[in-house]
């Protein structure tokens, strides 16, 4: 029986095959760890960019004490759409209904209030959703200060308005 013996360039060509090998799973390795995570994605739809920026504007200049009355409108019962103050202090958030904002007789706190991030809240959820949403935010401190949301895009009956009225830092 005859063994085979390789070619002294055989072995070196093999050898030069398996080191160009390494190089590549070790480059391609490299620029995969490089590639941004996915987190940090960038948002193309206008409406979603406005939202964080006024978001961040909000979370820069909110006041340490503050209050504002909401006004609610839809097609839904008066508890929802009847207009509630916010206040915001060290003590925390109250909610309420008084004299001069809600309806006769209603001295509890307003269905399903909201605060201010809570309304960013909203209107983000709505935009993801395709909804179609008109937003003004105050020009100062970047609240949503007036929002038309229309959940089905083609029905008066799922509009859901709110203005944010009134604003002023408590000292």
């Amino acid at each position: 029986m005859h063994s085979k013996t390789p070619k002294p360039g055989f072995q070196a060509a093999t050898l030069l095959a398996g080191v160009i090998m390494l190089l590549i799973i070790f480059v391609s390795a490299g620029y995969i760890l490089t590639l941004p995570a996915p987190d940090q994605a960038v948002t193309t739809d206008p409406q979603l960019q406005e939202i964080d920026e006024q978001r961040s504007l909000w979370k820069r200049r909110k006041p340490d004490a503050y209050e504002y009355v909401v006004d609610r409108d839809c097609n839904c019962d008066a508890e929802y759409a009847d207009p509630y103050r916010v206040t915001v202090n060290a003590a925390g958030k109250t909610f309420r209904f008084d004299a001069d904002y809600g309806a006769p007789g209603l001295d509890n706190g307003p269905a399903e209030p909201a605060d201010i991030d809570l309304l960013f809240d909203l209107i983000e959820a709505a935009i993801v959703s395709d909804h179609v949403v008109m937003v003004f935010y105050d020009s100062e401190y970047g609240y949503p200060s007036n929002a038309r949301i229309i959940r089905d895009g083609a029905s008066l009956d799922e509009e859901y308005t709110f203005d944010v009225r009134g604003f002023q830092v408590i000292r």
